[in-house]
């Protein structure tokens, strides 16, 4: 099965990385940068709109990036593509830094993860934001030859099972966090 995702990457993948001659240094940002918008973002909502939907949805996202993917990664070890000289990556990320294995994709699975625990939450109006930084996010990670196609999918598969996952223990969750909150509000904005 592995041999065969291989395959579908290397027909996939190639075709997508040719568009990195167009703006390489816009994909490069989008890239290395679209997912940190994203903490900025649950902040946001933290203190502006709903501090359960942001903390489950930070949950799920972190379920998804060092809980699924980890173990995962673990299992498959999978290289990433041949890096493009040309784009100059920094050695290290901020926070979402493994040089090592590619499959699954963090990035996806973070990002997925985050858009699906919105949907499920009913807050359709964040939507269209986080779709597209989820997509401008993973399609740079491809043209950017920091992922294969097949990483990005299964990242997006696990983002969309962790945060199913926060949304059916949603109950206990609450339960757990809501006298949390209660008391950060007495104290904080």
């Amino acid at each position: 099965m592995l041999q065969q995702l291989i395959v579908f990457d290397e027909r996939f993948s190639y075709g997508f990385q040719g568009l990195v001659v167009v703006l390489p240094q816009l994909w490069k940002a989008l890239a290395i940068y679209g997912v940190y918008t994203i903490p900025f973002f649950l902040v946001w909502y933290w203190f502006f709109r709903d501090r359960l939907i942001a903390l489950r949805a930070a949950l799920a996202g972190i379920v998804a990036w060092f809980g699924f993917n980890n173990v995962i990664a673990s299992l498959v070890g999978r290289e990433r593509p041949p890096q493009i000289p040309s784009l100059n990556f920094p050695a290290h990320e901020f926070i979402f830094d493994r040089p090592g294995p590619s499959f699954p994709s963090d990035h996806a699975a973070f990002l997925t993860a985050v858009t699906v625990s919105f949907y499920l939450a009913g807050e359709r109006k964040t939507l269209p934001y986080l779709i597209a930084v989820l997509l401008l996010t993973v399609v740079a990670r491809i043209v950017t030859a920091q992922h294969w196609v097949g990483d990005i999918l299964v990242g997006i598969l696990v983002g969309a099972v962790a945060s199913k996952l926060i949304w059916l223990l949603r109950r206990h969750i609450d339960a757990v966090c809501q006298p949390l909150i209660k008391a950060l509000q007495k104290v904080g904005p």
